[in-house]
């Protein structure tokens, strides 16, 4: 959503190629890029969990056996 906002933010007139309101863009690209660390590092410990449960393997023989 905030890469969105920034698109519209960060609008170039198309007749003098000057941007409109660059701090503008520039802060909301920062926001959506922090929204998507925060999203990154929240599913670090799912992942985690996930590889321990795969790494637990079955007591028996070997497969096939």
């Amino acid at each position: 959503m905030a890469f969105g906002v920034s698109a519209v933010v960060g609008y170039i007139d198309p007749v003098t190629g000057q941007v409109h309101n660059a701090t503008g863009a520039n802060v909301t690209t920062l926001i959506g890029a922090v929204c998507f660390l925060v999203g990154a590092v929240l599913l670090l410990p799912e992942r985690t969990e996930e590889t321990r449960e795969r790494a637990v393997a079955p007591a028996g023989g070997a497969p096939g056996s």
